[in-house]
């Protein structure tokens, strides 16, 4: 249970590092200093090698994904993502975030539909919220940005915990077939 809220408070200290360092003209120091919130996450997790492989692509996939609202102009970022990927800051909020779906997510694992409508609700929030403290612009009706990022995240948040759940959080022990001894 410490391990939970440990990992869930250290992925809220990483989101506020990045945001408030790209508000604050310091996207690189937030990176930094979530970079190692990641690899504490990651070192604390039951099977790091695995934890590192759910990490690397959530934090390929996440900011991809991401690219269709910044294309359509409905998330505009104030520190970097002027190119063809976004800035160090953004993408580790995706792995920040990944680091934890064992932990503080792991509870959801098996509930897609619940998974999907939390996700569905605190995505946008999320969002909503890193513009509110100055890391980015939302489309100036808001509301096409909060419907993307819902229809989004109603999408990512299982299929991250699917993710997770296929790339597991302890290595199964290996089953050796029989051995045939000779006589």
């Amino acid at each position: 249970m410490i391990a939970r809220v440990l990992s869930f408070l250290l992925m809220y200290l990483g989101w506020f590092a990045c945001v408030l360092g790209a508000a604050h003209d310091r996207a690189g120091l937030g990176a930094l200093v979530t970079a190692v919130i990641v690899v504490i996450n990651i070192r604390l997790a039951p099977s790091p090698a695995r934890a590192l492989v759910l990490v690397l692509f959530a934090s390929t996939i996440g900011p991809l994904v991401d690219l269709i609202p910044m294309r359509l102009e409905l998330l505009v970022l104030h520190e970097g993502g002027h190119g063809l990927w976004p800035p160090a800051w953004w993408i580790m909020l995706w792995a920040v975030f990944s680091s934890t779906l064992h932990a503080s997510f792991g509870w959801l694992k098996d509930r897609y539909a619940l998974a999907a409508l939390l996700g569905a609700t605190f995505g946008p929030a999320s969002y909503l919220a890193g513009a509110r403290l100055g890391a980015a612009d939302l489309h100036p009706d808001l509301w096409p940005s909060l419907l993307a990022f819902a229809l989004e995240w109603l999408v990512m948040m299982p299929f991250l915990l699917w993710l997770a759940r296929i790339v597991p959080p302890r290595a199964e022990p290996v089953q050796m077939a029989p051995s045939i001894e000779n006589h």
